[in-house]
C-alpha cells in the first residue's frame, strides 16, 4: 500500500513549493479571489452554479499567477491547465469534497479517461505494473521530468482549504492514493475572510482587500 507523503508544517511546505516558483500566500491569494466569485451563486441559479464559478476562477486566477513565472497555458486532452515548459510541471484546477483531510480528496465532478491518461503519463513511472511502492521517495518525484499536479479546494460554508497534491492513479473516476499532498490552507486556517477583487486584469500581485461575510 502507497504510502502518502504529507506536508503540513508551514516551514516545510514554504520550502516544498519553491519547485514551483509559488509561496503559500500567493495560493491562498487565488483561494480567496475564487471564494469571492463563488459567492456571486444566489438561491435561484443552477445547484451547479457555484461550483462551476469555482472552477472558471479558480482556473483563471491559477493562470494569472503562474504563467508570468513562466508557465505555458496547456489544454491537452481538453484538460484545462498551465505547465512548465522545462520541469514538465502541470497544474490543474479541482473542487474537491474536502482538501487537507485524514483521507483523500475526491473530486467533485470524478474524473474520466482523458485526466487517467494524463496522470499515467505523467507519474505513471514511479510504479511497476501491478505494484505500489510502500513510499515514494521526494527525490524520485522532482526527477520527474512531467507531473500531473492539482490545485485542489475544498468549499464547506466558512471552512475553505487548498492543497496542492499529486494524485498517483485514477481508481472508480475519481482520485485513488496520492503520492505527496502539500496543506496551503488546511482546516480552521481561512476565518471567514471574503475576497473583494479590484480587477479581474492582469496578474495578481499583492493580496486582495478583504472584508467578513
Amino acid at each position: 500500500m502507497l504510502s502518502t507523503r504529507i506536508y503540513s508544517e508551514e516551514w516545510e511546505v514554504d520550502s516544498r513549493l519553491k519547485r514551483f516558483g509559488a509561496t503559500r500566500d500567493e495560493l491562498i491569494n487565488i483561494a480567496r479571489q475564487t471564494s469571492a466569485h463563488r459567492a456571486d451563486a444566489i438561491a435561484i441559479d443552477p445547484l451547479t452554479t457555484a461550483g462551476q464559478l469555482s472552477y472558471i476562477y479558480g482556473t483563471r486566477y491559477k493562470r494569472l499567477l503562474f504563467m508570468p513565472k513562466g508557465y505555458l497555458l496547456d489544454r491537452r486532452e481538453n484538460v484545462e491547465s498551465v505547465i512548465h515548459p522545462e520541469s514538465g510541471i502541470r497544474i490543474v484546477y479541482q473542487n474537491v469534497d474536502q482538501a487537507c483531510g485524514l483521507t483523500s480528496p475526491q473530486a467533485i465532478s470524478g474524473k474520466g479517461p482523458a485526466a487517467n491518461r494524463m496522470i499515467d503519463n505523467g507519474q505513471g513511472v514511479l510504479f511497476h505494473e501491478g505494484d505500489l511502492p510502500e513510499a515514494i521517495p521526494q527525490h524520485k518525484i522532482d526527477s520527474l521530468n512531467s507531473s500531473v499536479w492539482y490545485l485542489c479546494m475544498s468549499f464547506n460554508d466558512d471552512d475553505v482549504r487548498v492543497e496542492l497534491s499529486l494524485p498517483a492513479f485514477v481508481k472508480g473516476k475519481n482520485f485513488g492514493v496520492f503520492a505527496e499532498r502539500i496543506f496551503i490552507l488546511p482546516g480552521g486556517g481561512w476565518g471567514g475572510l471574503v475576497a473583494i477583487p479590484d480587477s479581474d486584469e492582469g496578474p495578481v500581485n499583492e493580496l486582495p482587500r478583504v472584508a467578513r461575510r
